[in-house]
């Protein structure tokens, strides 16, 4: 009788798990691009571009946990084969020899690209600041590891209810300290609200500012991803209109709005190389001819222009109209 006709319970009980995995697979993979080709569809609803934002961070909350079940997968794959090769009878064909003779070589270079990207700045120039995170030790690697190299800051704002809570303070508190060591070196600042309540970013926009004595030029992102309806035009703070913020408003050169307004006297709108306004249709915002007049000639080296979106150009003689 052969060895093989009685297969042990381990066996049997991989066959099982097996075809469970391949049913499990298939079903991930038909899953997985039903998703892909809803949320493909093109937005036609505020609602439906929040639900569609919310859906989005439950699937980001799901990509860490399934890049280490992968990992966790080929680990198992790879002691299956060393299993699978242990065999007498078997002829070890499961590998290419050309791939067992080239791993060694393969794993050296892997090695040494591995110490050439830990070498480079770049890799550690891109900074994500929320006040959730109570711990900085992370972000304060990444500007050590940054050695200098400019910054990429992406700040998320809390939403209303909670930055305004009495301990909200204790939660922030950090995040400014270490604006306060990183400014200088943060050439871009991209703050995302989660509500019209804009005090939470002016705080972390007046130490970016507070912190840059050599005003070299830099870049502002702002956007409020999940806003619906008429655009509020007031901030908390009011400090894009504070005089005394007039010359570093002035040293950024590039601005990006998306559903967020700044006032159109502010001075962050001079000396601009590339503006950028996105307005959601129904946002309720006007701006007029000799406002737009006054931006364009207070920014002589504008290289790109872009408005888009529900802002409405008015002047003493025209009706008002969407700007497309």
């Amino acid at each position: 009788m052969s060895q093989f006709s009685r297969p042990p319970r381990a066996l049997s009980n991989w066959k099982i798990w097996r075809g469970t995995l391949s049913s499990a697979v298939q079903g991930y993979i038909a899953a997985s691009a039903a998703l892909s080709t809803i949320y493909a569809k093109p937005l036609t609803q505020p609602s439906r571009r929040r639900a569609i934002e919310q859906a989005l961070a439950a699937i980001d909350a799901e990509l860490e946990s399934l890049i280490s079940e992968r990992h966790a997968l080929e680990q198992a794959n790879l002691s299956l084969m060393n299993t699978r090769n242990a065999s007498t009878l078997l002829l070890c064909k499961n590998w290419n020899p050309q791939l067992i003779r080239s791993a060694h070589s393969l794993a050296g270079v892997s090695s040494y690209w591995r110490k050439i990207a830990i070498s480079m700045r770049l890799l550690w120039s891109y900074i994500r600041l929320s006040s959730s995170n109570k711990n900085y030790e992370h972000s304060q690697l990444l500007l050590e590891r940054s050695s200098g190299h400019p910054l990429y800051a992406y700040v998320v704002a809390d939403d209303g209810e909670r930055a305004k809570n009495r301990l909200y303070e204790d939660d922030v508190y950090p995040r400014l300290q270490f604006i306060d060591k990183a400014g200088p070196q943060i050439d871009i600042m991209n703050v995302v609200l989660l509500a019209d309540y804009t005090e939470p970013v002016e705080k972390v926009l007046v130490r970016w500012f507070d912190s840059d004595s050599n005003q070299s030029r830099k870049t502002l992102c702002a956007s409020r991803p999940l806003h619906e309806g008429p655009i509020p035009v007031e901030w908390d703070w009011d400090i894009f209109l504070d005089p005394a913020y007039d010359s570093t408003l002035k040293s950024i050169d590039k601005l990006s709005l998306d559903d967020i307004f700044i006032p159109w006297d502010s001075c962050v709108y001079h000396s601009l190389t590339h503006l950028r306004l996105s307005f959601e249709e129904n946002s309720a915002l006007e701006v007029t001819i000799i406002e737009l007049s006054d931006i364009l000639r207070a920014c002589p080296e504008l290289e790109t222009l872009k408005i888009q979106g529900g802002l409405v150009i008015t002047s003493p003689v025209d009706t008002p109209r969407s700007h497309e």
